[in-house]
Formats: C-alpha cells, structure tokens, sequence
C-alpha cells in the first residue's frame, strides 16, 4: 500500500532541494558575472592609464593621434552592416571596449573607430583611436 504521507513528505523535500539548488546555482552564476565585470572593469582602467604615455610617443613622432584599443570581431555587433567598414559605437558589444571608447570621449579626445585587418582576410577589427 502507497504511504500519502510518506510521498507527500519526499515530493516536498525534492522540490526543496530543488529550489536550494537553483538558488545556489544563481548565486554562483551572480558571483561570476561580478567577476568578470571587475575583470572587465580593471582591463579598461588600464588600458586609460596607458593614455597619456601613448600620447607622448606619438606627438614625440610627429603623429596627431595615437591607438589606444583593438575592438576584435567578436566584440562587435555583427547583425550589423558596416557600410565602408564605418562602425558606430553602440554597436561595441565587449564592455571593455564600451568603457574605454566611452572614458576617451569623456576625456575628451576625440575617440573614432578605425578599421584594420591583416590583408589575407583571417583577422579584422576596429581600433580606437584618440586624435589631438
């Protein structure tokens, strides 16, 4: 004979494990993505810092601007068409990338993005570029 009681009792303590389950996997997604906002965080603060140094580099050679990020594929929003490899920066989707082009616009220098690739057509991306 079937114990109602007894499964009643196992059916609840399931769905509660269960729930502490979910609970502790979203947990744990939350802590990594924290992680890797900070990482991201980080990455952009030093690639900033490394401004004024690049600056001085290039005006010491005579250039008026100097390259302060690579913005690779796949850091792009690629459903997007870039007519005459002109990209727009919202369509940035590395948020390393969203800081440092939007921290070089607060800094006021004057940020585009520039398109590169290594001539056979494996590798391409947009540089940020800062122009005094």
């Amino acid at each position: 004979m079937i114990n109602i009681q007894e499964l009643q009792r196992l059916a609840q303590e399931s769905i509660q494990r269960g729930k502490d389950e979910k609970k502790r996997k979203d947990e744990e997604e939350a802590r990594k993505r924290s992680e890797i906002k900070e990482a991201q965080l980080l990455a952009a603060k030093n690639i900033l810092a490394q401004i004024p140094g690049r600056a001085l580099i290039e005006a010491q050679s005579g250039r008026n601007f100097a390259i302060i990020m690579n913005v690779g594929c796949r850091d792009i929003n690629l459903s997007e068409r870039y007519p005459n490899n002109v990209m727009k920066p919202e369509w940035i989707i590395g948020e390393t990338g969203k800081l440092v082009y939007s921290g070089c616009v607060n800094l006021k220098l004057n940020p585009t993005l520039e398109y590169w690739h290594d001539g056979c057509g494996m590798e391409s991306g947009y540089n940020i570029v800062i122009h005094w």
